[in-house]
C-alpha cells in the first residue's frame, strides 16, 4: 500500500526536472493504490467516498535517480505520525524530500511487531 502511493508520488515529481528535451520521457501506467477498491456490499456501507480516485489507471512519468538533478543518492528516511518520506541529496547540492501520497497512521501508531500482524491489517 505505502509503495503505490511513494511511487505515484516519485513519477509526478519527473515533470519538474526532465533533464533534456531530446530524451523521449518515459511513463507507467498504474493505479495509485488498487488496494481501495472494495465491493458493493462495503460502498452500500461505507460509501464510495475517494475509492474511484485510488483505484483508476493513470499514466505518470517515471522518474530517473540516476539522471534527475545530477543524480540522486538516498540521505535519510524520514516522516510524521502517517506520512513516511525519503531525502535525497543531488550531485547538483540540493536537497530533495519525496513524500508518500497514501498516508498509513499504523506506521507510528503500533509498535512494529503489531504492525505486521493480522492486528495491523484491520
Amino acid at each position: 500500500m505505502r509503495r503505490s502511493g511513494l511511487t505515484l508520488l516519485l513519477g509526478c515529481l519527473v515533470c519538474a526536472g526532465a533533464t533534456a528535451a531530446s530524451e523521449p520521457l518515459r511513463t507507467v501506467t498504474m493505479a495509485p493504490n488498487p488496494g481501495y477498491g472494495a465491493g458493493w456490499f462495503h460502498n452500500f456501507f461505507l460509501g464510495e467516498h475517494w475509492r474511484d480516485s485510488w483505484t483508476t489507471q493513470i499514466e505518470v512519468p517515471l522518474l530517473d535517480l540516476d539522471t534527475f538533478d545530477g543524480g540522486l543518492r538516498p540521505d535519510r528516511r524520514g516522516g510524521g505520525t502517517e506520512t513516511a518520506n525519503l531525502h535525497f541529496k543531488s550531485a547538483n547540492g540540493n536537497t530533495w524530500a519525496f513524500r508518500s501520497v497514501d498516508k498509513d497512521p499504523r506506521q507510528k501508531l503500533l509498535d512494529e511487531d503489531t504492525r505486521n500482524s493480522w492486528i495491523g491489517d484491520l
